[in-house]
C-alpha cells in the first residue's frame, strides 16, 4: 500500500467536513438574513398586507430581490422569533453541522407558539430531520394538520380583512375564468357550470367586502 492510498481517505474526510461546514455556513446566513429583512419589513410597514391597494411590501420584496410571499414568511419569522432564539438555533446548527433551511422554519410557524416552534426546531437539527419528517411530525400535533401549509397572516381587524378577500379571491377568479375560456367544453357541461356558479360567487363575495 503507497503512502498515497493511505493518505487519500484523510483527504477525502477534509473535503467531506469543509463541504458540511460551507453547507452550514450558508444555512446560518440565509437564516439570519431571513429574520433580518423580515424585522426590517414589520419595523418599517407594521402589519400592512401586500396586494392592490398596498404597494409598500411589493416594493420592499422588489428591492430586496425576493417574492412577495417569500417576504411574508420571512415578517412572520421575525414576529415569532426574537433576536436571542435566532442567534440560539444558529448555534444549534454548527453545534450539530446542521444545515436547517429556511423553508423548515416556515413550515413550524403556523403552530403559533414560539417556544412550541423553536422546541421542533430544535429537535429537527439534533435529529437531522429531512423536511418530509418535521411535517410528520407538525401533523401529529392536535389541530395542527390543516395548518401545516403556507403561513398565513390574519387580518388585523375588519378593514384589513375585507382588503384581503379582494387580495386572495381575485387571482383565483382570474384563474377560473380563464380556465373555463381556455379549456372550452372540455370540461365537460357539469364542471363548466359549477366553474360558472363558483366565480359568481366569488364576484359577488369580493362586491360586499369592497
Amino acid at each position: 500500500m503507497t503512502e498515497e492510498s493511505v493518505a487519500q481517505p484523510d483527504l477525502d474526510d477534509v473535503l467531506e467536513q469543509r463541504r458540511e461546514k460551507a453547507k452550514v455556513s450558508r444555512a446560518v446566513k440565509a437564516i439570519r438574513q431571513a429574520h433580518a429583512d423580515g424585522r426590517e419589513s414589520r419595523k418599517e410597514h407594521g402589519r400592512r398586507l401586500y396586494g392592490s391597494r398596498d404597494a409598500t411590501i411589493p416594493k420592499f420584496a422588489a428591492k430586496h430581490g425576493q417574492r412577495r410571499d417569500a417576504l411574508e414568511r420571512a415578517r412572520q419569522f421575525a414576529d415569532v422569533f426574537d433576536q436571542k432564539s435566532v442567534d440560539q438555533l444558529c448555534r444549534e446548527c454548527w453545534e450539530h453541522k446542521f444545515p436547517l433551511g429556511v423553508t423548515m422554519i416556515y413550515r413550524v410557524l403556523p403552530l403559533g407558539d414560539a417556544g412550541m416552534c423553536m422546541l421542533m426546531l430544535q429537535r429537527a437539527i439534533s435529529g437531522k430531520w429531512t423536511i418530509r419528517r418535521l411535517i410528520a411530525e407538525i401533523r401529529k400535533r392536535p389541530g395542527a394538520i390543516s395548518h401545516t401549509g403556507r403561513p398565513r397572516t390574519m387580518p388585523n381587524g375588519p378593514e384589513e380583512a375585507r382588503q384581503q378577500v379582494g387580495i386572495r379571491m381575485g387571482p383565483a377568479v382570474s384563474w377560473l375564468k380563464d380556465l373555463n375560456s381556455h379549456m372550452g367544453g372540455q370540461l365537460g357541461a357539469g364542471l363548466q357550470k359549477k366553474i360558472g356558479k363558483a366565480v359568481s360567487a366569488l364576484d359577488a363575495l369580493m362586491k360586499a367586502a369592497s
